[in-house]
């Protein structure tokens, strides 16, 4: 060992004397990086590969402990670095691309994102507690770095086939690739551990948080033995939620009660707002892809311009309600961590609110073009005595009529769906050859001595219409397994709208309530700010997550609350409840030398 280490010495050292001498000719300005790089602040934070081994073969010497006294032991970066930045790039494009993939269409479905969200963002909490407080670029910080790019396009690989509800996940894979994120980050512990490993406050800890993260990958490994072919042991992929709350949980805690590896001096704060950025921009991402579709019918009107601008005041409401009252320096080693835990819940709400918002403006452009339509085959006389008459009236007498009368509200029955299948449908389109063959049946109903099956034939032509307008014109698909047949296919799309009128509003007022939650944090930095801005967030929040109770009024398809459900006017209430906050929040009070806004 002795031989190797001295080799090593004379290779590295005829090293240097090169690098000294190159600088010598001019070649200063060039910067070699190193092999590894020492978190710590004082000498000890440039030492070489050289001095590591030399020290090695000395016996460790005591030095003052900075541990519970001293949380200056380490250097940090002054704000977020383009590595932490990149890293970043790989959130939000796994998420976008698993949003595109795997469109929200029932609860499972849902769950499924949800899911997913929780492993990307607990991951992605993991690798950036570690970068702000230890990382320092050097060979072995940018390889490790390069494993966690390979972790994250593991993600998008096995993310393809990720439906736990359903039991199809690649579960196996999945887990091992978290098991390698936690290897390299255990890695990393550990070379910060050589460098702290003379104090003995700073051993501690990270010998803790190592144990903790060498578990994690150990636990993974375990857990991808129960996704083997014919287990049927798909409930396991609960653990990576679970390990990845206890490990964030733990990484936060670890903080807080060991002062060297407290939040102060590190960028914490601009880290946890860049990340809530990003999540921002995925909100406008998605935006801009319903715009799209939207705009490709070519038809604009006040209620399509109205739904947008709205959409877009959301986003920018939210956005001025997270950074008006959010810190500007360290606040407390206790408060700190628990301010950065609730950035999950809020980055979930704030994913499925801005999620929703984007929904609505396909939505309400849909139901738009979808009422003229109603109403023009509601004007065809056996249409409309059909579906308008009471409950308690026979079927029977209804179909009481003349064959020229069926005859000719077949033929204007006709005229209407040519009109709409042209605008709506392509020519490929099955949905003309469904069409012929209804009115066949109504064109029979003066022979035919079941009155239901021409009921059906009715009903069949209405929902097919809105299956056009809906899934052909907007892109909207329902979800699969419960309503497929054609005549109950308006009732799989009012199930989707119902869940997206849920997850939004539910998410919105959640988002608005974690907001005021936040806003406390940053009030020791503002005395002068009174808990009554602060209320508004939760009672404002409050009501909007009420808000979603209204979908009880879809069920029976009548009331006002399906009036305001299916109107445009969704959108429009959000705006105005945050701009309320908003104005609560900065309006100048009485007494006041000066607004909330000059603050």
């Amino acid at each position: 060992m002795a031989t190797i280490t001295s080799y090593l010495m004379e290779e590295f050292g005829r090293s240097d004397t090169k690098q000294s001498k190159s600088s010598e000719h001019g070649e200063s300005g060039y910067t070699p990086i190193a092999l590894f790089q020492s978190p710590l602040r004082n000498k000890e934070a440039s030492e070489s590969i050289v001095e590591v081994l030399r020290d090695s073969e000395q016996p460790p010497k005591k030095q003052r402990s900075f541990g519970h006294s001293n949380p200056s032991l380490l250097r940090h970066h002054e704000s977020t670095t383009p590595s932490e930045l990149f890293y970043d790039l790989f959130f939000i494009a796994n998420l976008s691309t698993f949003g595109i993939h795997h469109g929200i269409e029932d609860r499972n479905t849902l769950s499924g994102y949800i899911g997913f969200f929780c492993v990307l963002w607990f991951n992605w909490a993991q690798i950036s507690l570690y970068d702000i407080r230890l990382a320092h670029d050097s060979i072995f910080d940018r390889v490790c770095k390069a494993v966690q790019f390979g972790v994250q396009l593991g993600f998008l690989i096995v993310s393809l086939k990720f439906d736990p509800a359903s039991g199809s996940v690649n579960g196996q894979a999945f887990s091992l690739i978290l098991m390698v994120s936690r290897i390299a980050q255990t890695l990393q512990y550990l070379s910060s551990l050589w460098f702290l490993r003379r104090h003995a406050d700073a051993k501690k800890p990270l010998i803790a948080i190592s144990a903790v993260t060498a578990s994690a990958a150990v636990i993974y490994l375990g857990v991808s033995f129960a996704f083997e072919p014919y287990s049927n042991h798909y409930k396991a992929f609960v653990t990576w939620y679970v390990v990845g709350v206890l490990e964030t949980l733990f990484n936060l805690f670890a903080s807080s009660y060991w002062r060297v590896l407290s939040f102060k001096g590190t960028p914490i704060i601009d880290r946890m707002y860049t990340m809530t950025l990003i999540v921002f921009g995925e909100g406008i991402i998605v935006l801009a892809g319903s715009v799209q579709k939207v705009g490709e019918k070519d038809v604009y009107t006040s209620a399509f311009w109205g739904t947008i601008v709205c959409a877009t005041m959301i986003i920018y409401f939210l956005y001025m309600l997270y950074f008006d009252p959010i810190p500007k320096e360290h606040f407390g080693s206790i408060k700190e961590p628990i301010w950065l835990a609730l950035h999950f819940p809020l980055h979930l709400a704030l994913v499925l609110s801005l999620l929703g918002a984007s929904k609505f403006v396909v939505w309400q452009q849909a139901i738009e073009q979808l009422y003229p339509a109603g109403e023009s085959l509601l004007a065809v006389p056996l249409i409309g005595s059909t579906l308008n008459a009471p409950a308690d009236v026979d079927s029977s007498s209804l179909f009481q009529q003349t064959p020229a009368f069926f005859h000719d509200n077949a033929r204007q029955i006709k005229q209407i769906t040519d009109k709409i299948l042209e605008q709506w449908a392509s020519k490929s389109s099955s949905s003309h050859g469904k069409v012929d063959s209804f009115l066949k049946e109504i064109r029979e109903g003066a022979d035919s001595d079941d009155p239901d099956s021409l009921l059906v034939a009715i009903v069949n032509i209405v929902s097919l219409v809105a299956t056009v307008i809906f899934e052909e014109g907007y892109g909207i698909q329902p979800p699969k397994g419960q309503y497929d047949e054609i005549g109950l296919k308006l009732l799989s799309f009012f199930t989707l709208y119902n869940l997206v009128y849920i997850y939004f509003w539910i998410g919105l007022g959640v988002t608005v309530i974690l907001m005021g939650v936040l806003a406390l944090f940053g009030r020791q930095h503002r005395p002068e700010m009174p808990l009554l801005r602060i209320s508004a967030f939760f009672l404002v929040g409050l009501c909007l997550a009420l808000l979603s109770t209204l979908y009880y009024s879809m069920r029976d398809f009548e009331g006002k609350g399906l009036n305001y459900l299916t109107s445009p006017w969704l959108l429009p209430t959000a705006t105005l409840a945050l701009a309320l906050v908003m104005l609560v929040y900065h309006i100048p009070l009485p007494g006041r030398k000066k607004p909330m806004m000059a603050v």
